[in-house]
């Protein structure tokens, strides 16, 4: 998680009050650290298979994720993963059903950022052609029972073994 030494406001030690909280004694400046909100998109098609991509960076190098991200300032879930489909995979994708919202990790250059990942479904009826971002090696469609969960990226694991479950 993060670590605080300094108030930004006055200067003063903080006090870590909990893993979440620091307090600066002097101007009464608090932190919270909270996590960041993120999404993904199970893209299932008319074969009940579902999209996966191979990560191009860390966390999760050549490990294989869903298209997703983190939400931006202002928008909502469904905004954010409408964004992040069109940039990761060029697809023009907006019928969600609510999939569920799982907390954990995200681990980035020495920092393990806190997330709330909401998920959902989106079905496909037809063959598509991706054009991925330089975020994704490559893609393919895994049925769904064939998925390896040692295979896919932490932060989708929890989403993953429910999709496997059902």
């Amino acid at each position: 998680m993060y670590n605080y030494n300094f108030c930004s406001n006055c200067g003063e030690k903080f006090e870590k009050k909990s893993e979440t909280f620091y307090l600066c004694p002097k101007c009464d400046f608090r932190i919270f650290l909270n996590p960041k909100p993120g999404t993904g998109a199970i893209i299932i098609n008319n074969k009940n298979q579902i999209l996966m991509t191979k990560r191009s960076y860390n966390p999760g190098k050549d490990k294989w994720g869903i298209p997703g991200g983190f939400i931006n300032p202002g928008e909502s879930a469904p905004e954010a993963l409408t964004r992040e489909i069109r940039e990761e995979t060029g697809l023009e994708l907006n019928n969600f059903e609510y999939f569920g919202s799982y907390a954990g990790d995200y681990p980035y250059k020495n920092i393990n950022y806190k997330v709330v990942n909401t998920y959902y479904l989106v079905k496909i009826s037809k063959d598509i052609d991706v054009d991925l971002s330089d975020e994704a090696t490559e893609y393919k469609f895994v049925d769904i029972d064939q998925i390896r969960i040692e295979d896919v990226v932490d932060d989708i694991k929890g989403a993953i073994a429910k999709l496997i479950s059902k």
